[in-house]
């Protein structure tokens, strides 16, 4: 930056008391070669060498030589100015420098310095310095030989005259320049008393020195003295008078602060206008006693200060009336220009040495162009944070030009402030110069009133808003939940707390249990830092409240805790054992709580007094008091009532019914062992049953051949069933052959059963037996080493051919940090934790599928922590599908991996590779039943609620909210609980589940209570299937119902749009029964939930490529979920894309420089999801309705043509669609952005909702970098447009795909797709199928005269096409592919593009290419059958892109790069 200075009075005196500071050095003495000589007066050389001084007389001459190895420059004392009239300077004189000696020895330079007439004045030091220092440093240059001259005056002794001021500074040395100039003389120091100052230090070529000890004390140094000098003859008159020469020392005191200054423009607009003066004003407040400067920085760009256009004014300086000092400075930039933007900086420096700045920046603007400008203090100015009751005021500033705008406020639920009631709010609007101060206040506040406001400005021919914050501070409230009491001892019970407050509180928790007996313990301050208590002792649980308000806030609860079965304090249970039989040693137990009661409780009944039988124990718990009734034995006579009573409360009894049973035989009741023998063969299975039962029940003993039957240690052959009653023999051996038995016996009866076990095959080997083992294992020998080297080959081959050959390990270290995800998503590794067993994976019926692609529904068992099975989606490939699909899928599979998750993204759950190479890759991701957003809001179109008001253009949640509450959201239908997230239970993976509860808000459509949205389908589906096909009934948890007119079943035919998918599209439908209604507020959160998931797709560098609200799903719990992401680029590049040539490309939601230059990013998604929310805002119309995905559509778009505002959204989200639909793909909004702004639609608590759903996978994800894993997405490029990530294409130069064929019938006007396949002209038109449509090749670089799209012209005559010979078609133009926005690593070029009946478009092939492709084909089919001497297989076309990382490889738009671009360099 330029600088200019404005400087004070103060900056001349520092300089000339800097030019008074002198170092001494040797005369004569040489100084790295350099050497001063005394040429006259002549012989004053011996006296200048004695200590470097030379004394002169007033008139003498003076001649001074200085030589070195460089070019020399003096330094020499002058006047102060004003102290002479006319001052003397000396002549220099520069010498060439004398050529080298013989010796070789260096030239020197010369430089003589000559004074004819020397005064007083020339006293000082005379110093040569190398020329090269600058001359205007702040630090004085180095001093190579100096001398110090005295040239004496008889009648006046000092070199200084008149009154000499000083300045210094506190703490700092002071020099008194009383400097004589004859060395002879003695000069003393007084003070204003005339004493003389001892303890000043002379130096007769500096003056009189005070130390910083004396300045520490400024304001008793500062002040007058005087210098009297003494001896050196010059006696008399004028003489004697000047012998005294009056000093003045001004002592200055650090500043301890120094405020910054303060900038604004002369004039009351913020802005500079072209063409006009700009003046802007610096001005600074310091303390009296400071000393200052003020200096101006412009900008570096700026060219006002080289053409002369700016003007800076010194500092001016006065007091205000507290005595401060005001400095001020104006900067005046004349007729201003574009270049004079930027940041204008006033530098303000004080004595201390402290500096502090202020910085401006100026916007130029034309005086043509209309502005809203908003003059905000600071952002925090915004953010108003008051306490309940209080007022809460903004205060704006708004200029506009040129017309007077109209201001609206609006609350925080979108009502306009000019129909809520004056006694809350206050609207004030004054004129402040040229513009407006704008004044809200909220008055008395409350809780309800805190949110976010807002200021619209609108001019007419523009609009701006400010979003004013307010936060209500208030202390917490408190309340406590737990379980009913008492606990049984040991159990786990979960306290919940509930705290709000502003700020939110923090929760702490409080412990304490109940020493001893005591009956009524307080809590004290042992801190738990969980609220999963178990059950150890009885006490107190507190949960305490804190925010910056209040910190004393808190709930307590009793915890009780037994020992006893049952929940009261007095409990009677029994008996032991179970159940009572005659002839039973029973025990019956009666317990009171010890911090309930203190006596011990007794056993009542008649007989227990008179018989012996009943005998009464105590014991004494550790937390109750037991009474123990033992009956011995017991007989059926004791069946009946025991009272259990305590002496304290006699009243309190609780009753006992014993049940006595008489006793019983054994018998049998599932025996299968009949005493008799069963033959079976090896290794068949055998059960043995001995279920016998009996009064007491009897116990089951196993005997084998006569003994007791034991069963071996490890392994699984034998093992005892159903309580010691059921013997399995899991594969019987001969020596398993036996006897066996079981005997039931009680005190009563004893019976035994046996079976005999023998084998029927049991045979001896023989000789020819032994020679046909020998020769099957010389066999096996053989054949498996064979066949496994055959099936490895095999395996190597399918999976080079496909590509996948390092599809597990990858190839990492060839990552190019420059190119994002998709561009080399196969070379990153696949994490083996995600692995699923196969077997424990249950397809089930289609949800969707395309030409290569398909998904179905299946049941996962022990995918997800805690679930026994879960039902899934899993993605795969048809066997029919070429490798290129197979690899796209992989590739999708990778980036899955390695992204994380995210709540409004498909997460992946597993995967099954372990038959990549038969071309079998099974995905396994999220089960969304409700299906694509396109297909819901089609099925839905009937029931949806419109809440945008009419009147006010905004959307109100009270419109419909009867109709709503009748039929309330589905969220409410099917089952609730906690949202479960998915672990890695099946390959013991650590991550973590986590779940949030929350309650429900009623009748709202977005739901702020979570949901199982995965689990929930079965129950869906159950429901629906009970109310049968037709019109089906889903009743909510209100009670409510929600009606289904539609067919049940599948959506079978209810595509995007009626039309073909791309091929690689499955078109996931929705697997459910039942229409509910939906609302505006709905598609609200829908926008929000796809804008979050686009930023977290753009902060994890990976591109969608196809955002469409066909690739979105809706799940349980109103969540929405991207999939798809990743996998529409690699279907762009694929060569086997590119030559079928009968893929459809979603032109309709592409951007304008995806169609014209193939460059896909960020930006380009950021286009596609402003379709999107045209697509909800208009219930799934076809975006452009009414228009053909052709020509003019794009010329259209090119010229500035945008749609027109859906019919169910807001003037403010038509403006977040335009923003999104920029031209320039840098002016778009970033996906942070877009999710702040949606969800200033919604209010705090959905917002809050969805990020509380999303906090289990943010925990996931941090699990995730904790144990280790290596986050290779992090480490490569953004899909960002200034990267041009564009498609790949091969070499070829024929890069439209034109086969001939027969072009398909023109599109109805509801197309919005192309189907980009080349072929005959329009039937009718006269020509051949067989003539080639090459002609209608194009480029869309502007300016070459060529169309965007190819279509047939005017039909011509049929004699006259049919006349035109094939070979006379005229060539199509090619113009040279222009590079992607001057970026030498891509190309773009143009794509052929038809229409076609559908809202894609296909990309056909040039002739040329595809009799290339097949000759390639041909070559590398015989290459890959001969193979190569290295083992290295060829392929078909493709190069190797992990052997070879600078592969290029051919794109479906036909846009690429260079055959010398690197994509993995």
């Amino acid at each position: 930056m330029g600088g200019l200075r404005a400087t004070g009075p103060w900056r001349a005196k520092f300089a000339a008391a800097l030019t008074a500071l002198v170092l001494i050095a040797a005369a004569d003495a040489a100084v790295d070669g350099w050497t001063l000589e005394v040429l006259e007066p002549a012989g004053a050389g011996s006296a200048a060498r004695e200590g470097g001084e030379l004394q002169l007389s007033s008139g003498q001459e003076l001649r001074l030589r200085c030589e070195g190895p460089e070019r020399p420059r003096w330094l020499f004392p002058f006047a102060e100015e004003g102290e002479v009239d006319e001052p003397l300077l000396p002549d220099v004189e520069e010498q060439s420098p004398r050529a080298a000696a013989a010796g070789g020895a260096p030239a020197r330079w010369a430089a003589t310095l000559h004074l004819p007439n020397a005064s007083y004045y020339h006293t000082g030091a005379y110093a040569c310095v190398r020329h090269a220092d600058p001359p205007d440093s702040l630090e004085p240059p180095k001093h190579l030989v100096d001398i110090y001259v005295y040239v004496a005056d008889p009648e006046f002794p000092w070199v200084r005259a008149g009154v000499v001021t000083t300045w210094a500074m506190q703490h700092e040395e002071a020099v008194l320049d009383c400097r004589p100039n004859n060395r002879s003389l003695h000069v003393k120091l007084l003070n204003n008393l005339d004493e003389e100052v001892d303890a000043a230090r002379w130096d007769p070529r500096r003056g009189f020195l005070l130390g910083p000890e004396l300045t520490a004390r400024f304001g008793d140094v500062s002040g007058t003295y005087t210098c009297v000098a003494e001896g050196g003859g010059g006696r008399g008159g004028r003489a004697e008078a000047a012998r005294e020469l009056l000093v003045l020392l001004l002592v200055s005191p650090r500043s301890t602060n120094l405020a910054p200054p303060r900038v604004h423009p002369v004039n009351a607009l913020p802005h500079a206008v072209l063409g006009k003066d700009m003046e802007l004003q610096c001005y600074a407040t310091v303390m009296a006693h400071v000393l200052f400067s003020m200096e101006w920085l412009v900008p570096a760009n700026s060219t006002a200060k080289e053409e002369g256009r700016l003007n800076a004014t010194n500092a001016t300086v006065h007091f205000d009336a507290m005595g401060s000092r005001i400095g001020s400075t104006n900067l005046t930039i004349v007729n201003v220009t574009e270049n004079d933007a930027g940041a204008y900086t006033c530098l303000l420096n004080d004595h201390s040495k402290k500096a502090a700045n202020t910085t401006f920046l100026l916007e130029v603007r034309d005086a043509n162009v209309s502005f809203i400008d908003v003059n905000i203090p600071s952002p925090e100015a915004l953010h108003q944070r008051v306490g309940l009751l209080q007022t809460a005021t903004w205060t704006l500033e708004v200029v506009t030009y040129p017309t007077s705008p109209t201001i609206s406020w609006f609350t925080p639920a979108g009502s306009p402030l000019t129909a809520v009631s004056a006694a809350k709010f206050q609207l004030r609007k004054l004129e402040r110069g040229k513009g407006l101060e704008l004044t809200l206040s909220v008055l008395d506040v409350e809780l309800s009133d805190r949110g976010t406001y807002a200021l619209k400005i609108n001019t007419g021919a523009e609009e701006k808003t400010v979003n004013l914050t307010l936060t209500v501070r208030a202390a917490p409230l408190v309340q406590l939940q737990a379980p009913p009491e008492p606990w049984p001892l040991g159990a786990t019970r979960k306290v919940s707390c509930t705290a709000i407050g502003s700020p939110l509180p923090t929760v702490r928790w409080a412990w304490h249990p109940c020493p001893g007996l005591l009956r009524n313990c307080a809590p004290d301050d042992a801190n738990y830092k969980t609220v999963w208590l178990r059950a150890n002792s009885s006490g107190f649980i507190t949960c305490r409240a804190a925010n910056e308000l209040d910190d004393s806030v808190n709930d307590t609860v009793s915890l009780q805790v037994t020992d006893m079965p049952g929940a009261r304090t007095l409990e009677a249970w029994g008996p032991e054992p179970e159940p009572a039989v005659e002839g039973d040693d029973l025990r019956l137990w009666c317990g009171a709580l010890r911090e309930n009661h203190t006596d011990w409780p007794h056993w009542r009944r008649s007989e227990l007094w008179d018989d012996k039988r009943f005998q009464m124990t105590r014991s004494n718990m550790s937390l109750s008091l037991r009474s123990q009734l033992r009956i011995n034995p017991a007989s059926v006579a004791d069946s009946g009532s025991y009272l259990c009573f305590l002496d304290e409360l006699e009243e309190t009894t609780v009753e006992y019914k014993l049940d006595v049973k008489p006793q019983r035989n054994v018998f049998p009741r599932d025996v299968n062992m009949n005493n008799t023998v069963w033959m079976a063969n090896t290794r068949d299975k055998l059960t043995l049953r001995c279920n016998f039962d009996g009064l007491p029940r009897p116990t089951i003993s196993w005997f084998k051949d006569s003994e007791p039957f034991a069963l071996p240690l490890g392994g699984e052959q034998f093992r005892l069933q159903d309580g010691n009653k059921t013997l399995v023999i899991g594969f019987v051996t001969e020596a398993d052959q036996g006897e066996y038995r079981c005997r039931a016996a009680n005190r009563v009866h004893s019976e035994e059963r046996w079976v005999r076990v023998q084998l029927l095959n049991r045979k001896g080997i023989t000789g020819g037996m032994v020679a046909l083992i020998v020769v099957l294992v010389v066999l096996l020998l053989t054949v498996v080493p064979l066949f496994l080297f055959v099936y490895k080959d095999w395996k190597r081959r399918r999976m080079l051919i496909s590509g996948l050959h390092h599809f597990a390990e990858g190839q990492p270290d060839v990552l190019n940090p420059e190119l994002p995800a998709d561009e080399q998503a196969e070379l990153l590794p696949y994490d083996r934790k995600w692995e699923f067993p196969r077997e424990r994976l249950k397809l089930g019926k289609q949800l969707g599928a395309g030409a290569f692609g398909v998904v179905l529904k299946a049941e996962a068992q022990g995918i997800v922590e805690g679930e026994e099975v879960t039902t899934v989606a899993v993605k795969m490939v048809k066997r029919t599908a070429n490798f290129s699909y197979l690899k796209a899928l992989a590739s999708e599979l990778k980036i899955m991996v390695h992204l994380g998750r995210h709540l409004n993204v498909v997460n992946l759950l597993g995967a099954c590779t372990g038959n990549i190479q038969r071309q079998e890759l099974l995905v396994i991701v999220e089960y969304c039943r409700f299906g694509n957003l396109h297909n819901y809001l089609l099925r839905h179109r009937e029931g949806f609620v419109d809440q945008v008001d009419p009147r006010t253009g905004a959307v109100d949640a009270a419109i419909g909210a009867d109709r709503l509450a009748r039929a309330d959201s589905f969220s409410r239908c099917g089952p609730g609980g906690r949202v479960k997230y998915a672990s890695l239970s099946f390959s013991g993976s650590s991550d973590t589940t986590g779940g949030s509860d929350a309650g429900s808000e009623a009748g709202a459509p977005c739901p702020v209570g979570p949901v199982d949205y995965r689990a929930a389908a079965a129950a869906a589906a159950a429901a629906a299937a009970a109310a049968g096909g037709g019109t089906s009934v889903c009743i909510d948890s209100a009670g409510h119902e929600t009606i289904s007119m539609s067919p049940a079943g599948d959506e079978a035919g209810l595509t995007s749009n009626g039309s073909a998918q791309p091929l690689w599209r499955s078109n996931y439908r929705g697997d459910y029964r039942g229409v509910r209604l939906i609302c505006t507020r709905d598609l609200l959160c829908w926008a929000y939930q796809v804008a979050r998931g686009m930023q977290y797709l753009a902060r994890r560098k990976v591109l969608h490529g196809d955002l469409a609200a066909r690739n979105i799903l809706l799940a349980d719990g109103n969540i929405v979920k991207i999939c798809d992401f990743g996998l529409a680029k690699s279907m762009y590049k694929s060569d086997n894309y590119k030559k079928k040539g009968d893929g459809p490309l979603p032109v309709k939601w592409m951007a304008l420089e995806s169609i014209r230059d193939g460059v896909f990013s960020t930006q380009s998604d950021v286009w596609s999801f402003g379709i999107v929310l045209w697509e909800l805002f208009s219930l799934a119309q076809t975006p452009y309705p009414g228009m053909e995905a052709d020509e003019r559509l794009y010329n259209k778009l090119q010229d500035g043509y945008r749609m027109e505002r859906p019919p169910y959204a807001t003037q403010d989200l038509y403006r977040v669609m335009l923003r999104c639909w920029e031209a320039n793909p840098v002016r778009r909004p970033p996906f942070d952005e877009l999710a702040d702004g949606l969800g200033a639609f919604l209010e705090e608590s959905v917002r809050n909702h969805y990020l509380d759903l999303n906090n289990a996978y943010i925990d996931m994800n941090e699990q995730w970098q904790r144990d280790g894993a290596t986050d290779y997405l992090g480490m490569l490029g953004a899909p960002d447009y200034s990267n041009l990530v564009a498609p790949r294409e091969d070499d070829d130069p024929d890069y439209i795909n034109s086969l001939p064929g027969v072009l398909p019938p023109s599109p109805s006007a509801n197309s919005g797709y192309l189907l980009m396949r080349g072929g005959a002209p329009l039937p009718g038109s006269g020509s051949t199928p067989a003539t080639p449509r090459s002609a209608e090749v194009f480029s869309p670089r502007p300016g070459s005269g060529a169309q965007v799209f190819t279509f047939a012209g005017p039909r011509a005559p049929a004699a006259a096409a049919a006349t035109t010979p094939a070979s006379a078609a005229p060539a199509a133009e090619q113009p040279a592919p222009p590079t992607a926005l001057d970026n030498p690593g891509y190309t773009s070029r143009p794509a052929v593009i038809t229409p076609s009946a559908d809202n894609y478009v296909n990309m056909p092939q040039h002739k040329m290419a595809a009799a290339a492709a097949e000759a390639a084909a041909a070559e590398a089919a015989a290459a890959a059958a001969a193979g190569t001497a290295n083992g290295s297989p060829a392929f078909c076309g493709t190069a190797d892109a992990f052997s070879n990382p600078g592969y290029v490889s051919g794109a479906a738009l036909g846009l690429g790069q260079p055959a010398g671009h690197h994509a993995f360099a």
